[in-house]
């Protein structure tokens, strides 16, 4: 990566959903640096898992531009250099995949395969590479569910198997929706664990939590948002009674 490049660059981005009256994000701009563990923030609704789509490319914006680390979203999808891990909801969890296979699935952008290869990519892997499918699952303390069905491991487990997928992709950019949501203390400390040493490795890590009074304590950056981009800034100086007023239209007694 360049350094002092934009991590992300969003100009004038706006977006909907067919039949809908309005757009569920209008003109959004950002300029987030690398390198940064950077928290958002906002009301459900206001678009935080519409943002992350449109940064991975699983939407177009209507209007605008966004680039990230330089690149088109299209290129750097397609470098394997951006992952998301999608609110549990969004996912297939009763889809017939083993872990091990999951995190496989981190290395398909690194090797040209062959027609032939696609079809039995699963067997086609190096010893080296099946060697750091244990070390990542060793990270999320999840080696002993290397050959278990994903459905059949708990909520916090799946988070960290995706996280061990995005760790083995090596991605500059991660994108997590609500990661700790539903989660016991154990997967908690372990994903924030990695997620804090990942962005002082220099990735750049954008999460969306509802734990809003936590984000004083692991984020270099806070973004409030609602339909639009209301500031982005220091979490002790956004992170306000006033400024959560701003953006959700009550006070969070929490605070």
């Amino acid at each position: 990566m360049t350094i002092n490049q934009l991590a992300v660059e969003a100009k004038a981005v706006s977006a909907s959903y067919s039949g809908a009256k309005e757009p569920i994000l209008y003109d959004v701009n950002l300029e987030l640096p690398q390198g940064n563990f950077i928290a958002l923030i906002g009301p459900n609704g206001a678009g935080k898992s519409t943002l992350f789509k449109l940064l991975v490319g699983l939407k177009k914006p209507e209007q605008g531009s966004i680039r990230l680390n330089g690149d088109t979203v299209k290129a750097h999808r397609k470098k394997q250099k951006i992952s998301y891990i999608p609110q549990e909801g969004e996912l297939d969890w009763d889809f017939p995949i083993l872990v091990k296979d999951v995190i496989k699935t981190g290395l398909f952008g690194k090797r040209n395969y062959s027609l032939f290869d696609k079809l039995l990519r699963f067997n086609l892997y190096k010893k080296e590479e099946l060697q750091k499918i244990d070390e990542v699952l060793e990270l999320v303390d999840l080696k002993n569910k290397k050959n278990s069905p994903i459905k059949s491991l708990s909520g916090g487990q799946k988070k960290r198997v995706f996280l061990a997928r995005a760790l083995i992709q090596n991605a500059e950019i991660l994108l997590l929706d609500e990661p700790l949501t539903g989660v016991d203390q154990q997967s908690e400390e372990i994903i924030m664990d990695l997620l804090k040493k990942g962005a002082a490795d220099g990735k750049t890590i954008l999460m969306a939590s509802h734990d809003i009074a936590a984000t004083r304590e692991y984020a270099d950056l806070a973004i409030l948002i609602n339909k639009t981009i209301i500031k982005v800034g220091d979490p002790d100086e956004l992170i306000t009674k006033e400024w959560i007023k701003e953006v959700f239209g009550k006070s969070l007694h929490y605070l």
